[in-house]
């Protein structure tokens, strides 16, 4: 009992210390605790006998961090996928290989003839050379042509011209070869020298242009011309023509369309010139 009278007049003491602790305080309208003292009144009714620490710094107690959770959204389960088209080229329609153009039935058949052509050059023999033309026309056909005027022209073929006859220039051969000969007759119906006769078109599936001067071959009378087809006696059909020119190269009469003829009795034409007026 005497214990608990001492402890608790221990405590009064120390009370009074600790809230009166200076004369300015005796007039502070609020009153102050003392730390200190609170402890040693605390320790003083600790009857367990532990130590209690005076003067130490409480321990400042640490905040935690609140953690806010986050909402996740969860995905709807309304919602529908949208597919993205996706672009394919359309490949164009392939033209079969064997795909071929058919002819018109009706088409017309050209080729090409030589309108303008340089001097020619012959031989005093006769012999016959041929000359590039300077220009080339495509024209139609040969039997698609039609006559001029006979007053724009000053020869025109003889009456009876063409005639067919086998081959008597060239013995040789008598079969073998195939040409055009005669003659030029101009005034008073005298035969013409240094006339130029000229042979164009297609023969055998070949472009031709074959050259002759009339006074080089004689063998078919006075100022006489002769032109030899490169492969011998061919028959043709309004492929090929025949004119005139002087040596200026000027047209002296119309185009005329010819036939020839593989047959040894036809090998060889007979073509007459004679004054148009």
């Amino acid at each position: 009992m005497l214990k608990k009278l001492l402890i608790l007049a221990g405590i009064i003491l120390f009370s009074c210390a600790c809230v009166i602790t200076s004369p300015a305080e005796m007039f502070s309208s609020t009153p102050t605790m003392c730390v200190e003292c609170m402890q040693a009144t605390i320790c003083a009714e600790n009857q367990s006998g532990e130590a209690c620490p005076l003067n130490e710094e409480p321990t400042t107690a640490v905040e935690l961090p609140t953690l806010i959770p986050t909402e996740t959204e969860e995905p709807d389960s309304t919602a529908t996928a949208t597919e993205t088209p996706i672009y394919t080229e359309t490949p164009e329609p392939l033209v079969p290989d064997d795909v071929t153009e058919e002819a018109s039935s009706d088409s017309t058949d050209t080729f090409t003839v030589e309108t303008e052509i340089e001097q020619p050059a012959v031989t005093s023999t006769g012999v016959l050379i041929n000359t590039p033309v300077s220009a080339a026309t495509t024209v139609a056909p040969f039997a698609a042509l039609t006559s001029e005027p006979l007053d724009l022209w000053l020869y025109k073929k003889q009456n009876g011209s063409p005639k067919y006859i086998k081959n008597f220039a060239h013995s040789e051969a008598p079969c073998g070869w195939g040409g055009i000969a005669g003659q030029v007759f101009g005034p008073g119906n005298v035969p013409q020298s240094d006339v130029v006769v000229v042979v164009t078109g297609i023969m055998d599936g070949k472009e031709i242009d074959l050259v002759g001067l009339t006074g080089t071959a004689k063998k078919y009378g006075e100022g006489g011309y002769e032109i030899e087809f490169p492969d011998g006696p061919v028959t043709t059909t309004n492929s090929l023509a025949i004119q005139l020119f002087d040596e200026n190269n000027n047209e002296l009469s119309d185009i005329i369309p010819i036939n020839t003829y593989a047959e040894c009795s036809k090998n060889l034409m007979i073509f007459n010139f004679v004054l148009a007026k």
